[in-house]
Formats: structure tokens, C-alpha cells, sequence
């Protein structure tokens, strides 16, 4: 082969590998960009626990776990549709005929414990929301 093709070749390859990184670049952007609005940037980050990392080990996440992990992820609470988006979001697939009722059969249960995890709080707005609290 001459010295020609094999830099074409190269080039080639290298401009696939760079297609690949720029989607890439841009998939991290946009989650970044979306998750910007339920993080803030007064978090702590001891607190998160990424249902994507748990997702990724094999293991079966349960709802009721993600659930709090979701809200764990969260400084300021999370009302249903957003612990719902939070999950979706993180590749986590609610089963179900109506995956809204679980999320709320699950918060309800977890605000309810005496001394529990999750607080219920009315937001600015007066929308109910979830706060982890442990």
C-alpha cells in the first residue's frame, strides 16, 4: 500500500471517530441542558446516585427505589411528573398501564411513614412536592 492510500485511509477513520465524538458532545450537552433546571447548582453531590450506573450493573432496580433515588438526586423536591421525567430521562422504564399512578401510589406511601425519608412540600407555585429528607 502507498503511503497515499494509507493516509487516506487514516483520515478517513479519523473523521469517523470525530463524527462519533461531536454526537456525542452534542447528546451530553443536551442532557446537561436538561437536567440543569431539577439539579441546580447547590446540590450535594454525596447524595446522587445515578440510575443509569444501577441500570448498567444488571441489577433490577425496583420502582419504589428509583423512585427515592430520584428524589435523592434533587436539593429542592420533585413533584410526580418530574420524578416521572426523572426516571425516563435516566433510561428507567416504569411498567404499567398508568406508570403516574405508581409514581403517586409510591410517593404517597414513602411521605406517609412516620419519621420517614420523603417530606411532602407546597412549592411557590402550590404544586405538591416530594422532598427526600434521610
Amino acid at each position: 500500500m502507498n503511503p497515499l492510500t494509507s493516509a487516506q485511509i487514516e483520515l478517513e477513520l479519523l473523521l469517523k471517530r470525530k463524527a462519533e465524538t461531536d454526537r456525542k458532545i452534542e447528546a451530553v450537552t443536551n442532557t446537561i441542558r436538561l437536567l440543569e433546571p431539577l439539579y441546580g447548582r447547590d446540590r450535594d453531590p454525596s447524595r446522587l446516585i445515578s440510575l443509569t450506573e444501577m441500570r448498567n450493573t444488571g441489577k433490577d432496580v425496583g420502582i419504589t427505589k428509583a423512585v427515592l433515588c430520584a428524589l435523592m438526586a434533587s436539593s429542592s423536591g420533585l413533584s410526580p411528573t418530574e420524578v416521572r421525567d426523572v426516571l425516563s430521562g435516566n433510561g428507567y422504564e416504569i411498567r404499567g398501564d398508568n406508570p403516574m399512578a405508581a409514581v403517586h401510589t409510591i410517593l404517597k406511601r414513602l411521605a406517609s411513614k412516620p419519621n420517614g425519608p420523603v417530606i411532602v412540600q407546597e412549592s411557590d407555585s402550590g404544586k405538591r412536592l416530594y422532598k427526600y429528607v434521610a
